[in-house]
């Protein structure tokens, strides 16, 4: 009962905010009330006359609605919502299997029971009236689709001129008339599961959680002929019993969150609060999404977190024992929606499981930076996007991106969200999948293959923190005699001096043999560093003096910290850890060349 308890919590402790649009037109809806898309706006005097009816436009339509238990988690059936429903239910003209004789007859117990308002009463007297879709056909064809559904599917909601808000979906007091009349109905009484306590109980729980997935609920138990409960309990209730107030205040907490800040990566949706209702830095974008800062160095870097963390934690201090949650889901069919992952943190922990990622999980990489003509593209010290890691490890390139399937992207992902908010390690099938890809290095064009590489070299870097204590830099090492490092700095040399004279030749779309052979370099690096040594002869001779002397230095250091001298042993498939030697020594040979040309303009 963990997510459950953790959203009513969320509810109470923002019941200030109950009713009041807020991001992306979220909604928190109070006891009895869910959020619906409506298509049309019929309005009315207070005597129930028909004076107007629009269609309402689609930036709007996401409006609070009275809702028993029943029509809330209705899917089919004959179950109506109590004031605004769809023209099905509405319009005799219109009606399919008694909907309108429900509605009327659901209208009128709510008017007869001591709780009405006079928006009710307008409504109940113009449906009696029966003049609806006369009405109605005078100003909308009923003929066609109305806000891209049938006619018969069009939600309806009410104004009604009188006092206070018109609007049935701001009017407070007839919120509270609403919330009375629920209250003096029948209920059962049971022990609910989340709160403890002996209270009104329900086995009907809401939907609409996921806007992707708007039928699949969280607590469901119909079917009792299969094996929903059964072999541990003998009824739904002894597997899950939560009560009314628990069950339509955590479920309207959690669609709220969802709405405001949830993504979908995949085919789950992952969610981050403080159930004080605090501001969180997001787990997966720990600067924001629109992150244009360059930083040069990783004490940069460091720097920057420092001071983001901080800041976060100066405004949590002293929220009250709230917890921060972390919760993901996933529709395993369309009725059901799972859980597939939660936590609660306190917020020190949060935030400290936070530095623990992104302290480690950094490399070179490249964003957008708005100048003064056009955005450019430029190197900054930062973290990867977690769905770009995920995309270029289980991925293809597909034309200029490289791109996954949602089943495919939602397992990885989570797993990062997890290794995040759990502290643990970078999941070592996500890097490996990273470091294969990397060897398949014609697969890429050489943007997409360098986004490949540096974001496996921050997965290194992060995976070898955890396991080993080994604090990777972004700097060249040219004293370490580790083989495979070697190695990959030598690729990047031959790689280098091939490119280097095919440029001055002219031959700019060719690819290096040190390409070609990358993934056989990997699996035999000495019998193939052999074959690109003797292939790279003629390439010598193209480069001027000083340039050869160079490259042929840089070779001849290199070779120098080798070790063993055992071609077997030399010849052995390399370690993950050649990447970084070959993205290190590649961004040294290039930078050289910057040099090099200043010099020139200077």
């Amino acid at each position: 009962m963990g997510w459950i308890t953790k959203c009513y919590e969320t509810y109470l402790n923002n019941e200030d905010k109950v009713g009041i649009p807020v991001e992306n037109g979220a909604v928190l809806c109070p006891p009895g009330f869910i959020t619906a898309n409506v298509q049309l706006e019929i309005t009315l005097d207070a005597d129930g006359k028909f004076e107007s009816a629009a269609e309402v436009d689609k930036t709007e339509c996401k409006t609070i609605i009275p809702a028993t238990e029943d029509s809330a988690s209705r899917t089919s059936g004959v179950m109506p919502h109590p004031l605004c429903d769809q023209l099905g239910y509405l319009v005799r003209e219109l009606d399919e299997k008694g909907k309108h004789k429900a509605y009327l007859e659901q209208l009128k117990k709510w008017v007869y029971s001591g709780h009405s308002h006079y928006i009710v009463d307008a409504v109940y007297a113009y449906i009696q009236g029966g003049t609806i879709y006369s009405d109605l056909s005078a100003t909308i064809d009923l003929g066609k689709k109305i806000g891209g559904v049938d006619p018969k599917k069009a939600m309806v909601r009410w104004r009604v001129r009188g006092d206070g808000a018109s609007e049935c979906w701001r009017n407070i007091d007839m919120m509270h008339a609403f919330a009375d009349y629920l209250a003096a109905g029948d209920t059962s009484v049971g022990f609910c599961h989340a709160t403890g306590k002996v209270m009104p109980v329900t086995t009907k729980h809401p939907k609409n959680i996921v806007g992707s997935n708007g039928n699949a609920k969280l607590i469901s138990a119909n079917d009792s002929s299969n094996f929903t409960y059964r072999g541990r309990f003998i009824s739904a209730n002894e597997a899950s019993e939560v009560s009314v107030e628990v069950s339509q205040r955590a479920h309207s907490a959690l669609r709220w969150l969802i709405t405001r800040q949830g993504v979908t990566k995949g085919n789950r949706t992952f969610v981050c609060w403080n159930t004080g209702g605090k501001k969180l830095p997001s787990i997966i974008n720990i600067f924001g999404e629109e992150d244009k800062v360059v930083v040069d160095t990783e004490p940069q870097y460091r720097k920057r977190l420092a001071m983001t963390l901080g800041g976060y934690s100066n405004l949590l201090n002293g929220s009250g024992g709230a917890d921060v949650v972390i919760m993901s889901m996933e529709a395993a069919t369309s009725g059901r929606l799972s859980v597939t992952y939660f936590n609660a943190l306190t917020d020190s922990d949060f935030l400290d499981r936070l530095d623990k990622w992104y302290s480690h999980f950094v490399w070179e990489i490249d964003i957008n930076v708005d100048t003064k003509d056009k955005p450019e593209r430029k190197k900054t010290i930062g973290s990867p996007n977690l769905l770009d890691v995920v995309k270029l490890a289980f991925g293809t390139q597909q034309g200029n991106f490289v791109d996954a399937d949602a089943k495919t992207i939602s397992e990885p992902y989570q797993q990062l969200v997890s290794a995040i908010a759990d502290g643990g390690n970078f999941p070592v099938g996500i890097l490996r999948a990273l470091v294969s890809k990397c060897s398949m290095r014609t697969a890429y064009s050489p943007g997409n293959y360098n986004r490949l590489l540096s974001t496996t070299c921050a997965a290194l870097k992060k995976f070898y923190h955890d396991k080993y204590k080994e604090d990777i830099t972004m700097q060249l090492d040219e004293t370490k005699n580790d083989r495979s490092y070697l190695f990959g700095r030598l690729l990047a040399v031959l790689e280098k001096v091939e490119s280097r004279a095919l440029f001055e030749a002219g031959e700019t779309s060719r690819e290096t043999n040190a390409e070609r052979l990358h993934s056989s370099y990997v699996q035999h690096p000495m019998r193939t560093w052999k074959t690109l040594e003797q292939q790279l002869l003629p390439y010598f001779k193209r480069l001027r003096g000083g340039t050869e002397r160079f490259y042929k230095d840089e070779i001849a250091q290199i070779v120098s910290l080798f070790d063993a001298e055992d071609e077997q042993e030399l010849n052995k498939p390399l370690t993950a850890t050649y990447l970084l030697g070959y993205y290190l020594e590649r961004k040294k040979l290039n930078q050289k060349k910057e040099d090099q040309n200043n010099d020139q303009a200077e």
